[in-house]
């Protein structure tokens, strides 16, 4: 993808757009603007976003499969545990031995998919980096969302020799950020999000356009963690 060239003339065509508005009434300018900034979430949607849900949905689902199977083994071994404590048998041995490399697989499984998404402390980090690699385009503000669960964390078994820690749960957490700049720019920003190497959940909130010419984008970016950490931004 050529992005120098592409950003270029995307530059020289919103400049043009923008000398051509001051032309025009305020009354004309703000319907003429309120279309603009719907055209241009459409084809940032259908160029960045819609691609990156898809991704984001894919890997979301291998995480929580993992992460639900691994829970179903766990309380499976637990019951054959507490089982064999009351009548020792050679088979149940057996039985909860394959449960037990059944469980560990999953777990290779569930600490891959995991790794398909950034830690929530690195994403603040490598936003912010990548706004200051992003020519023509600038930080107003970033702040951490709530989390929101995703898996809730399992439930211990009815008895009394289930383990106590029964393993996480799934949280979403997310930033949005305040960006000012040019609409090339941000397909810029994305584009250099789009080529991390992790899956990010995205969704662009708004685009709005100030006096002096420059845009305004509020964009959310998500990613899933085992652990309910906090962002520091």
């Amino acid at each position: 993808m050529h992005h120098g060239r592409r950003g270029g003339a995307m530059k020289e065509a919103w400049n043009t757009l923008l000398a051509r508005l001051d032309a025009r009434t305020v009354r004309e300018r703000a319907l003429l603007l309120g279309a603009l900034a719907a055209l241009l979430i459409f084809v940032t949607d259908s160029l960045f976003i819609a691609p990156a849900q898809r991704s984001w949905r894919s890997d979301s689902a291998r995480l929580t499969e993992a992460r639900t199977q691994l829970a179903t083994l766990d309380a499976q071994q637990a019951m054959l545990q507490a089982e064999l404590e009351l009548d020792p048998d050679a088979a149940m041995k057996a039985r909860i031995a394959a449960l037990q490399r059944e469980a560990s697989a999953t777990g290779v499984r569930l600490q891959e998919a995991s790794a398909r998404f950034i830690s929530a402390t690195e994403m603040t980090r490598v936003l912010r980096a990548l706004v200051s690699q992003t020519g023509g385009l600038s930080l107003h503000g970033l702040r951490s969302l709530p989390a929101q669960p995703v898996l809730e964390r399992p439930a211990a078994a009815d008895t009394e020799a289930a383990p106590a820690d029964t393993g996480p749960g799934i949280w979403q957490r997310g930033v949005e950020l305040d960006l000012r700049g040019e609409y090339a720019a941000l397909l810029a920003y994305l584009g250099a999000i789009e080529a991390l190497p992790w899956t990010l959940g995205w969704e662009l909130l708004s685009i709005a356009a100030d006096a002096d010419g420059q845009a305004r984008f509020t964009l959310r970016l998500y990613t899933l963690s085992l652990d309910e950490e906090w962002i520091g931004v």
